[in-house]
């Protein structure tokens, strides 16, 4: 996994949940990201979910630009983004 801490600068490849390609800033998520997690909590930044291959980690990125989400709603200044689809500025993408 991707060690990625807070402050530090992000690109988003486009992907379902976040059609554009966007940038911004991990960052803790807001106290409402903590209230709807459910039985898989925030672990400051990080979060970790089950998924049909295994688990799934994602981390919570405050975008430059505002974005609209893959149903098209938003637009968000900050959400959920899967590891997966997460580059740090500076290093090459997989």
């Amino acid at each position: 996994m991707m060690n990625l801490r807070p402050g530090d600068r992000v690109h988003v490849k486009s992907h379902w949940n976040w059609p554009r390609n966007c940038s911004g800033v991990v960052a803790p998520p807001p106290p409402i990201a903590h209230g709807i997690a459910g039985e898989h909590p925030w672990h400051g930044h990080i979060r970790t979910v089950p998924g049909r291959k295994g688990p799934i980690s994602s981390v919570w990125i405050v975008f430059d630009e505002p974005q609209k989400d893959g149903d098209d709603d938003g637009p968000y200044r900050g959400g959920e983004v899967e590891l997966e689809f997460v580059t740090r500025v500076g290093e090459p993408s997989g």
